[in-house]
Order: structure tokens, then C-alpha cells, then sequence
């Protein structure tokens, strides 16, 4: 899903750096790579530590069904109730920015495509929409999600390198 979220994100970026007279297609591509880049990296951190705990805390916590529920044990294993509440604050937070920036990103193009429909309308619908996604579990999530995202990466693939 992160890969959806960054072509979605790149949009975005390119059209902020257009509203701020960034009009240079070399400089729109510098800094679109520059970002991709710092991104890159940095879920690329994210993803290696987490494997890291998925993988070394097995002895400690068991087999779980999902990655999610391995690292709220890892968690609470390692730094108790306080530790639990501080991971659901940075996955609260984390969620937040990615979905507010996901929802107005979607909005802005259901609102192009429908006219008909106003702007807060089709973000009512969009947060109706995820709050019902978000609140399946996990493990349903990742279910529902896959077939959907595995039709969905080769069209967004073939649109994006046109």
C-alpha cells in the first residue's frame, strides 16, 4: 500500500511545486527524486528494523497472526503498558498525516472526475469509507486489500512511466 501512497504522494508534490512557480520540468524532477530518495531510504530503515524485531523477538513472544500485533508485544515485552501507549501514539500520529494526505489527494481528484459531487462530500464519504476499512482488523485488511492492490500496481506501474 505504501507504494499506491507514494505515486498518489508524488502528485501531490508536483502539483505544490507548480503552485509555488516551480514551473522547470528539470527542477520538478530534481526535487521529485530528491524525495523519493529521503523516502526511500527511510521506509527502507523502517521496514529493516521491523523485520529485525519480527524476526529476533520470536523466542521472546511466539508465532502472531499479523506484523501489527508482533509489534505491540514487542511493545509490551520490551518497555511495559508505557511503551504500548507511546507505539499507539507514533502509529496514531503516523496514520493521521498518511491518511489526511491520502483522503485530500483522493478528494481533490473525485472532485475533478464528479462535479457534481462537492469537495466535502466525497471526503465525508472517503473518511466513512476508511473508518469502516480501518476497523476489519489487520489481518481482514491485508485480505481485502491484496487482490485489489495486486489489479491495481500494474495499471498505476504503466500510468505512472507514461
Amino acid at each position: 500500500m505504501d507504494t499506491i501512497a507514494a505515486l498518489v504522494f508524488g502528485i501531490v508534490i508536483m502539483n505544490r511545486l507548480q503552485e509555488r512557480g516551480i514551473k522547470d520540468r528539470a527542477a520538478i524532477q530534481a526535487f521529485t527524486i530528491k524525495a523519493g530518495i529521503i523516502a526511500g531510504v527511510g521506509l527502507s530503515l523502517v521496514y529493516l528494523s521491523l523485520g529485525y524485531l519480527g524476526a529476533s523477538s520470536v523466542s521472546t513472544i511466539g508465532r502472531l497472526d499479523n506484523g501489527g500485533a508482533i509489534l505491540a508485544a514487542v511493545a509490551n515485552a520490551l518497555f511495559g503498558s508505557t511503551g504500548s501507549m507511546i507505539l499507539a501514539l507514533v502509529i496514531t500520529f503516523a496514520c493521521l498525516t498518511t491518511s489526511i494526505g491520502l483522503v485530500s489527494a483522493c478528494g481533490e481528484f473525485f472532485a475533478k472526475r464528479f462535479s457534481s459531487v462537492s469537495y466535502p462530500v466525497i471526503i465525508f464519504i472517503l473518511c466513512v469509507f476508511s473508518f469502516t476499512m480501518a476497523n476489519l482488523g489487520l489481518s481482514q485488511l491485508i485480505a481485502v486489500s491484496v487482490p485489489v492492490l495486486v489489479t491495481i500496481y500494474p495499471i498505476a506501474i504503466k500510468m505512472n512511466s507514461q
